[in-house]
């Protein structure tokens, strides 16, 4: 089966050129049953990947962390109060 991203380049769909060859070297994602994966990429991975699109900066929404998994977990605010105010709960704004 042919590498998405290579398809995708070689159909002028994104613009980078990607072959073969620079999947190896291109950033990924562990799956969440990657025996050899610890537990913190696990997590950030799934994150990443069901999350990081809306919550991360410049999306306009209430997302008040950033769950994109090259951003430092340090800078995520994964680990703030602000995450238990929820908009649902006007008392806990």
């Amino acid at each position: 089966m042919p590498n998405q991203l290579v398809t995708f380049s070689a159909l002028g769909i994104i613009p980078e050129s990607i072959t073969d060859a620079d999947i190896p070297n291109l950033p990924s994602n562990a799956s969440q049953n990657d025996p050899n994966a610890d537990l913190e990429t696990r997590a950030r991975s799934y994150l990443d990947l069901n999350c990081g699109y809306c919550h991360r900066p410049g999306t306009g929404n209430r997302a008040v962390f950033d769950a994109r998994i090259n951003t430092p977990l340090y800078l995520s605010n994964l680990f703030t109060d602000e995450l238990t105010k929820v908009w649902a709960y006007p008392e806990s704004m």
